[in-house]
């Protein structure tokens, strides 16, 4: 006993070793210093060590009941080629590291078993005498016939936790790609083709100079899952009611993912924000969802893979747009040639703010300031425990202005690739965000926090298939106008009387007016937008605001006690919005908001991005 345990600790050492240099070897160019080299090597060394321990006594309690003596040497030295091949596979098939996939691990496991039992019977010299191997030729096949048909059905199959589609794939719609790229955090005046005191966004200005832009889009919600639920639904989140840190959006509201993989298209999303994770059904409909959190690291390989198993439980890091990139590079490569709608998801915009260095704004931080603005810092500037200087304001803003730049570089290198696979030009491509963030406009910071512009006018682009003009759209739009303008491009059938908006791309645009509510923080209230007003309304107070847009922008100053003509205008259509929203309520059946259960681990995660972990 002790000598097998000598032999596998030596194996494990050995093919550690091997690990780390293919770990090395397959670097993505990130920083790889000797710490994690160190924590790899260490968490590859004892992992291997038990694989060898488990396969050696897995294959001598089979060759016990089969009566047959293998030869101790050679299948020592199968057992670690095997392990080795395993490794040479996450190495070069650089698999999703951060999700730790069970399922993929499993393909390399069974690349190593076939690899061991292949390379025994070269390996062996001869058997022990006592003991000769009486088995006839097909019955020493049998065990590498079994584990080819194992390695082959793990390729094949859909691996678990995905619903299998239950619709053809079809290749002659009428647009063959959708692609919606939502940038978290986006405000409209952060992009340059949108404001001439924006930081440069030429990626998305180039977009934009061959698209339809919208420069009056408004958000349904004021922070990530109402603004998202009504993206993918078309429905205010009057209706939907996914509003609060533990909704989930109702099974009885179909989603735009659904309506696109029922009509043929494979569909697909990648990115991060930890809101936006399956437990709230917005990946109903998604052939491939991947939202989870993930730790970047330097390479491929066994013990990075188990690195990043626990960074992903611990939520340590926020995947980059560069991630995102990566991943939707490789989604593309393989699905080039099927009709498909893919939803990309940057996260970078969003508190933390720490710009890579060359993004950084030029010149020294103000004092007791830096170049992080992160969650700390958030909770002590809302909590009125610190109070920022004006020159610390302007500060916090370039640093997000950074963040915006770096996704804008990321964007630029996304449109490059979709050109390098001739899947630009031909595509439907959508870019809006999912909401704003203030910076004491009106004195606070971040947001899902208030209904003014700073939070829920955002930027939205909407590139046609085969255009190359680029037009400026004035007239207010919402974001729940995304599915049918998708579904009304595609010749996807919808029932209209079932959204809360008409499609951007009619010959006769229908005008409506604009709703945003489901606040986060404090109480809620609802803001109807119409020809040129904004009159908001709280919930529990029934305090009403009313701005001119048109002469105050910056909703300064509320008229609401010069009582203009536009206040009963207001309050109108204000109650004709409620009572829209009820009717299609009870059409889909939903009366409240419904709720999902998060373990501590999610609340802690709710907590680190800045939103309070309890209700």
């Amino acid at each position: 006993m002790l000598v097998t345990l000598a032999h596998a600790a030596t194996a494990g050492l050995v093919l550690g070793t091997c690990d780390a240099l293919l770990a090395y070897l397959c670097r993505t160019g990130a920083p790889f210093p000797w710490a994690l080299r160190l924590q790899a090597f260490a968490s590859s060394a004892w992992i291997l060590a038990l694989a060898y321990l488990v396969t050696l006594g897995a294959i001598r309690a089979i060759a016990y009941l089969n009566a047959w003596a293998p030869d101790a040497g050679a299948l020592a030295r199968a057992i670690s080629l095997g392990l080795l091949a395993a490794l040479i596979d996450i190495a070069y098939f650089r698999f999703d590291l951060a999700r730790g996939d069970l399922y993929e691990l499993h393909s390399s496991a069974t690349i190593g078993l076939l690899v061991c039992a292949v390379a025994y019977p070269t390996l062996a010299r001869q058997a022990l005498p006592e003991r000769k191997d009486t088995r006839g030729p097909i019955e020493r096949a049998i065990p590498i016939f079994l584990l080819a048909a194992l390695f082959l059905t793990s390729r094949f199959v859909e691996p678990p936790g995905r619903p299998k589609r239950d619709a053809p794939l079809v290749d002659d719609h009428m647009v063959e790609r959708v692609i919606l790229i939502v940038v978290d955090t986006l405000r409209a005046d952060a992009v340059s083709c949108s404001s001439e005191r924006a930081a440069p966004t030429p990626a998305i200005d180039r977009l934009a100079a061959t698209s339809l832009r919208f420069e009056n889009a408004r958000a349904p919600g004021a922070w990530t899952l109402p603004s998202m639920a009504s993206i993918m639904t078309g429905v205010s989140p009057l209706v939907h009611r996914t509003v609060t840190r533990t909704s989930r959006l109702p099974d009885s509201i179909p989603t735009l993912a659904e309506a696109m993989r029922d009509a043929g298209y494979r569909t697909a999303a990648i990115g991060h924000n930890f809101v936006l994770s399956s437990k709230r059904a917005l990946d109903r409909g998604f052939d491939e969802y991947d939202f989870r959190a993930r730790a970047e690291l330097p390479g491929h390989s066994l013990g990075l893979l188990m690195l990043a198993r626990k960074r992903q439980s611990e939520n340590a890091t926020e995947r980059s747009a560069s991630e995102v990139n990566r991943l939707a590079f490789r989604w593309l490569e393989k699905h080039r040639d099927d009709d498909f709608f893919l939803w990309l998801h940057y996260y970078d915009p969003h508190v933390e703010f720490a710009p890579e260095e060359s993004f950084r704004p030029p010149g020294p931080p103000p004092p007791r300031s830096s170049f992080v603005f992160d969650h700390d810092d958030l909770e002590r500037v809302r909590g009125g425990y610190e109070v920022p200087t004006p020159e610390q304001r302007r500060w916090v803003r370039r640093l997000y202005d950074g963040e915006v730049r770096y996704v804008d570089q990321q964007l630029g290198a996304l449109f490059a690739k979709l050109r390098e696979l001739d899947l630009f030009d031909g595509s439907l491509i959508v870019l809006t965000s999912d909401h704003g963030e203030e910076f004491w406009e009106h004195e606070g910071v971040e947001h899902g926090h208030t209904v003014y512009e700073e939070l829920v006018r955002v930027p939205l682009i909407v590139k046609r298939a085969g255009q190359t003009t680029g037009i400026v759209e004035p007239r207010p739009v919402s974001l729940e106008s995304i599915l049918p303008t998708v579904l009304t491009s595609c010749g996807i059938p919808y029932d209209a009387d079932r959204l809360s908006a008409a499609p951007l791309l009619a010959q006769q645009p229908v005008s409506r007016d604009l709703l945003t509510t489901g606040n986060l923080y404090y109480q809620d209230r609802v803001a109807v937008l119409f020809d040129g007003w904004k009159y908001i309304r709280f919930f529990l107070t029934g305090v009403e605001e009313l701005y001119d847009l048109a002469n105050d922008p910056g909703e300064r100053t509320s008229l609401v006690a010069l009582t203009p003509p536009e206040l009963a205008v207001g309050r109108e259509r204000c109650d004709a919005l409620l009572a829209s929203a009820a009717k299609l309520r009870e059409a889909f059946g939903v009366s409240a908001g419904e709720r999902v259960t998060l373990s501590q681990e999610e609340l802690d995660a709710l907590q680190k991005i800045g939103y309070a972990a309890e209700e």
